[in-house]
């Protein structure tokens, strides 16, 4: 039995720079245009208006908000009280997008206590845990995991994340999709992109789409560029915004990453874009011959950027899970769990390497750039699981789980 209406709550959405509000706005879009009730309540901006739609579904935004303390649980009740019998709250989580604090934690309770018949689901975009207050420790980790039980349901896009919740969840694994549609602009035409990235017709011009924050491992890349450099001519694109609004750690990173380049001499390698629209980043991305995503965590279903990837069918060098044994060799990257999930494998869908490892990342992109074949195998492998992260699909699964809400009483 589906919800009469959905809440979906979360602390950023476009035209705010994220990955948490890029996928509730897509989520939202893919729900309505299921069938399924749904509004947006997120954060109040200066400069933004109070109420607008979104998407070609035209899902109702309320930028309500005016801060994530104790104040937004009276506006989540009013807002959940106004959707008839079987109202459900969607929280979209991720501790950097509430500012830290542990109000949003609590919320479930609240819901619980003051409207009986809603129901909670939280999306886990991952599990790092919010500042709370200063020494509050274990409560840190112990606030993510009572968001995790006190929630009807809990959605996680990486299994690593369901198994740091513990005992007592209700868990569904289900990856995110892709943020940015192929859908390339007209012009300028490839060949022209590509000169004005750097790239000459024998260049190997390779991609990096993401954020420059600590976690992407792009001081890796740069060692890894600076080494193919020596062997063949090759290019790196920093595609795209360099920092988001949710992570303070990303201003100082890129800066450090830019005074990197500058101070290695490798300012006549690399090309950074800068923000894009989507269909100027669309067209970037299809303009190179490889992406590398060398997540210093490891790739894993929560990556938005290479759920991008996937969808532009892109030969993909990308990074083995950290938990991977040394000696187990290039182990999948499984994306969802139980019938749904699909595989990332190494030589089929993309390039798995170590984490860190600066020497193998080099080598993979050596290879991908003298055979062809390959790189066509690749795209062709990244194409085919770029079906199980479209959006309907992801839509669907989501809207099972409301419907497991609500087909007995509250657990």
């Amino acid at each position: 039995m589906l919800p009469t209406g959905v809440c979906m709550l979360t602390g950023e959405l476009p035209p705010d720079r994220g990955g948490v509000g890029d996928y509730s706005a897509r989520l939202s879009d893919a729900l309505a245009a299921i069938g399924v009730p749904v509004g947006v309540l997120t954060t109040r901006r200066a400069g933004q208006p109070l109420r607008r739609t979104l998407g070609a579904s035209a899902v109702p935004v309320h930028a309500a908000v005016p801060t994530w303390d104790a104040r937004a649980w009276r506006l989540v009740i009013k807002a959940l009280s106004q959707l008839g019998p079987r109202p459900l709250l969607h929280v979209q989580f991720q501790a950097g997008a509430y500012n830290l604090g542990g109000s949003v934690h609590l919320l479930p309770t609240i819901v619980r206590a003051a409207l009986p018949h809603a129901r909670v689901v939280t999306t886990f975009h991952d599990f790092l845990p919010p500042y709370l207050f200063p020494k509050a420790g274990p409560a840190r980790l112990a606030a993510n995991q009572w968001l995790a039980r006190s929630s009807h349901a809990a959605i996680f896009t990486d299994l690593a994340d369901l198994e740091q919740a513990g005992p007592g969840v209700h868990g569904y694994v289900v990856p995110i999709g892709s943020n940015i549609d192929c859908a390339p602009a007209a012009e300028p035409s490839r060949a022209d992109l590509r000169r004005l990235l750097g790239a000459t017709d024998d260049t190997l011009l390779v991609g990096y789409f993401g954020f420059l924050n600590p976690s992407k491992g792009v001081p890796t890349l740069l060692a890894a560029i600076r080494q193919v450099a020596a062997q063949r001519p090759v290019r790196l694109a920093l595609i795209g915004a360099e920092t988001g609004v949710s992570n303070p750690t990303d201003q100082p990173e890129a800066h450090a990453v830019q005074q990197a380049i500058s101070e290695s001499g490798m300012a006549h390698l690399v090309t950074s874009t800068g923000y894009l629209p989507p269909a100027d980043l669309s067209a970037a991305l299809l303009a190179c011959d490889a992406l590398a995503l060398p997540f210093r965590d490891g790739a894993s279903a929560r990556r938005g950027t290479l759920m991008a990837a996937l969808a532009h069918g892109l030969p993909i060098v990308t990074t083995l899970p950290s938990r991977t044994a040394p000696t187990a060799g290039p182990s999948p990257v499984w994306l969802g769990s139980g019938p749904h999930a699909v595989a990332i494998r190494d030589g089929v869908s993309a390039l798995l390497v170590p984490p860190d490892d600066a020497e193998v990342l080099a080598a993979a992109l050596l290879r991908l750039g003298t055979d062809t074949a390959l790189r066509d195998r690749l795209a062709a492998g990244a194409g085919a699981v770029a079906a199980r992260i479209a959006w309907q699909a992801l839509a669907a699964e989501t809207a099972a789980s409301y419907a497991a809400t609500f087909a007995g009483p509250p657990p």
